[in-house]
């Protein structure tokens, strides 16, 4: 019987965010971008040894930085359909205003990107 190298649901690359404050990031990614969380393992001192958040239709795994070991650096980019019309730029807007609210401000301001699409962050 043949091994599934990738497990259902799951992408080739599903990335981790090492964090000292997991829970953080969760309650940030929850309402900022949509984000369900199906699993959660806390280890007995009350730190996240494990959390997965899915956004759409992607997964995203994070975990407390043990002490000693210094948290990853790490960028969430999250596309949002736009198909040209006013409500659609609305909800883009509306999307990377709910963002801000939760983060502590922008790093680029949305605009025209390269690729013609339209990205802040």
């Amino acid at each position: 019987m043949a091994v599934q190298p990738v497990p259902e649901g799951y992408s080739t690359v599903t990335p981790w965010i090492i964090c000292k404050d997991t829970a953080g990031l969760t309650d940030y990614v929850q309402p900022a971008f949509g984000a369900e969380e199906p699993g959660r393992f806390e280890t007995p001192d009350g730190a996240i040894g494990h959390v997965e958040l899915r956004i759409g239709e992607a997964k995203v795994m994070g975990f407390d930085s043990p002490k000693g070991r210094p948290a990853t650096p790490a960028f969430l980019q999250l596309y949002v359909a736009v198909d040209g019309s006013e409500a659609e730029r609305r909800l883009r807007e509306t999307r990377f205003t709910q963002a801000l609210e939760y983060a502590m401000g922008s790093l680029v301001e949305a605009g025209p990107r390269l690729r013609a699409d339209t990205a802040g962050a």
